[in-house]
């Protein structure tokens, strides 16, 4: 049998994301984004924009600023550049599980952002930068834009996802982790806007 768990990263614990939703806010939780300008905080809420989930610890903040370079994040507000090892992978939002009951390998690994309904249709509203680490402190040394409405990009295709590095040797456990950010196009808050991960095993 096969499973995903999205484990969101925070400073002092880690969450499974379940059935709660990764809200991104501004300074703190309930503060809105400017449009065209990105997040400056991510919290987790049960989706209604209300009620947070993460009240102890939020989790890691990764921003994207065109200023900086596509190769640079700021971390909570700190810019650092991407490397081996750089950010640590403990410090990204996002740690994605791919459990089997057998030893298998993935190929073909593919996260991408989308409307909430259709894996090719790209979240509404909003513009979203993505890099991605390996349970090796390897992978992206630069931001990849993976959804702009605006521009009809995003969705589950081929050169809007962000590919992650398959596993070819066999094991039970395979992991990536994540940083993402977001920036709303127009004022108002985006529902339409969900992330999604696909794979394939042998």
């Amino acid at each position: 049998m096969a499973s995903f768990t999205w484990h969101i990263q925070a400073s002092a614990t880690t969450y499974d994301l379940g059935s709660n939703t990764l809200g991104f806010f501004g300074s703190s939780y309930g503060d809105t984004i400017t449009a065209g300008t990105f997040q400056d905080s991510i919290h987790i809420d049960t989706g209604d924009g209300v009620s947070e989930v993460c009240t102890a610890s939020h989790p890691y903040n990764t921003k994207y600023a065109a200023s900086e370079g596509s190769n640079k994040v700021i971390l909570d507000g700190s810019v650092v550049t991407m490397g081996a090892g750089t950010p640590y992978t403990g410090h990204l939002p996002i740690h994605i599980e791919f459990d089997h009951t057998s030893d298998v390998a993935t190929q073909n690994i593919y996260f991408y952002t989308y409307n909430g309904t259709t894996a090719a249709s790209p979240a509404e509203g909003v513009e979203v930068w993505a890099f991605y680490k390996t349970q090796t402190e390897t992978g992206a040394t630069t931001w990849k834009k993976i959804n702009d409405y605006s521009a009809n990009v995003g969705g589950n295709n081929a050169t809007d996802r962000l590919e992650l590095q398959a596993y070819s040797s066999a094991t039970s456990h395979h992991h990536w982790y994540l940083g993402i950010s977001a920036s709303p196009e127009s004022a108002g808050a985006k529902g339409n806007f969900d992330l999604g991960i696909t794979l394939e095993y042998y």
